[in-house]
């Protein structure tokens, strides 16, 4: 197995393809996921969590490279390993993200929601990388910037915990909670009922 530092090991070629497999796997495991869900009827909000945990864990391997250089992102074969579980859950965590967001917006509203969602998500994007650079420029090494990405993950997934979906859906009025349930059905069925990714946008 190659020891490779950083991504500077690989060539022009092999970063190209890398640069492609993260979204190629993104689009491809959202369908793959979406299929589980319908399968397993859990919920947005738990495979939400689940994908959080999941990215949370990758920069968590890195740091394992502080303490061994056998592994903790120190050869090759580990960054197409990370391409390939990064984009599993990036794409499917980004549906369902904006599938809860859209679940709890008032009708009508959407426009002015989805319009803050991008300016939170496009407009704090220089952030990362000026966390990254002042922690390089402060240890000489980029890998104490992965402890800011476990944090990144790992919060937010805590965090949702203690997001109530259902009583958004029916505080926001959604079609289907609250007075607007179709006969037959309960407002606790429709509120916990699993949503996909492709609902609410």
């Amino acid at each position: 197995m190659s020891h490779c530092p950083s991504l500077r090991c690989f060539s022009l070629l092999e970063t190209t393809v890398l640069a492609v497999v993260v979204p190629a796997c993104a689009m491809a495991f959202c369908f793959v996921f979406l299929w589980i869900q319908k399968m397993t009827k859990w919920s947005a909000k738990g495979f939400l969590i689940g994908h959080l945990l999941a990215m949370g864990a990758i920069p968590a391997w890195g740091c394992v490279g502080f303490f061994t250089e056998a592994v903790g992102l120190h050869h090759k074969a580990e960054f197409w390993v990370i391409a390939v579980l990064y984009g599993a859950n990036l794409g499917s965590a980004q549906a369902f993200a904006r599938s809860i967001f859209g679940s709890m917006i008032p009708p009508g509203r959407e426009a002015q929601w989805y319009s803050l969602y991008e300016i939170t998500d496009k407009g704090s994007s220089w952030l990362g990388p000026l966390v990254a650079s002042l922690l390089i420029q402060a240890t000489g090494s980029i890998r104490y910037s992965l402890i800011y990405l476990i944090c990144v993950m790992i919060a937010p997934a805590l965090l949702l915990f203690y997001v109530d979906v259902p009583r958004g859906r029916l505080e926001a009025g959604r079609p289907g909670a609250g007075a607007g349930a179709p006969a037959g059905r309960s407002e606790t069925e429709l509120s916990s009922a699993p949503l996909s990714p492709a609902a609410g946008v």
